[in-house]
């Protein structure tokens, strides 16, 4: 992670009304919200934006808390005492907790932070967009289809059935693969990651740089009934 995405993180100015804040408050009062953000603030320094349980003390120095009472907080936190829709205020294993919605709102920003570098790289074609936060529900993994030797594209089958309707399959599997190409000669490290994670589905809808150059490669291939001249956002 970039250290300079970490220098601030994105803060609901409703978290009031959030039903596990709630909840914790009935016990804490304002206390306990100070001390959920500062706690906010001490896992966004920490490496995958969790803290280690064997380092509390320092944690409890930096916040002038009692250690016994920060230990109480965070395990009240962590277990199921305020929850909502099944969601907690924080997660643990045995060695680390950290907080489900920091993590989701980092990831966001640096898709964002990505999306932005990559538009520099694309040379001024159309801003992609990143992706939407995810809801605090659980949400099912993604199921992507596989294509012969493409390793950065992934597309759900209803992804590619968009593609598919809009661009002839054709088309559609020609600008997979050159796209696949692109990222891996042209991609740095934490853009080929991003690209491994998710959907490339919004990238293929924003970008018609790559349907142009598909449609190039295709007419020079002779293959012009997959070539159709639509490249703008849907």
């Amino acid at each position: 992670m970039n250290e300079k995405t970490r220098e601030y993180f994105s803060h609901d100015n409703d978290a009031l009304n959030d039903p596990k804040i709630v909840k914790m408050m009935l016990e804490y009062n304002y206390e306990g919200y100070g001390y959920f953000w500062a706690i906010v603030e001490q896992l966004n320094k920490q490496k995958d934006y969790k803290y280690a349980f064997n380092d509390l003390i320092a944690m409890s120095k930096t916040m002038s808390v009692d250690l016994t009472r920060l230990k109480q907080f965070i395990e009240d936190c962590c277990s199921d005492k305020f929850t909502h829709n099944e969601q907690a205020l924080f997660n643990r294993n045995d060695k680390h907790f950290w907080s489900d919605s920091h993590l989701r709102r980092m990831d966001l920003k640096e898709r964002k932070r990505l999306a932005s570098r990559l538009n520099g790289q694309l040379g001024g074609r159309p801003p992609l967009k990143p992706e939407t936060p995810p809801a605090d529900e659980p949400q099912e993994p993604e199921k992507y289809l596989k294509f012969p030797e493409v390793e950065y594209i992934n597309l759900t089958q209803i992804d590619y059935d968009r593609l598919v309707k809009r661009h002839t399959e054709a088309k559609t599997l020609k600008a997979i693969e050159l796209y696949n190409d692109w990222i891996g000669k042209n991609g740095s490290a934490q853009l080929q990651k991003i690209f491994k994670s998710k959907s490339a589905y919004n990238y293929f809808r924003a970008d018609k740089w790559i349907w142009k150059t598909t449609d190039d490669v295709l007419k020079a291939e002779g293959n012009n009934n997959a070539v159709n001249e639509e490249y703008g956002r849907y």
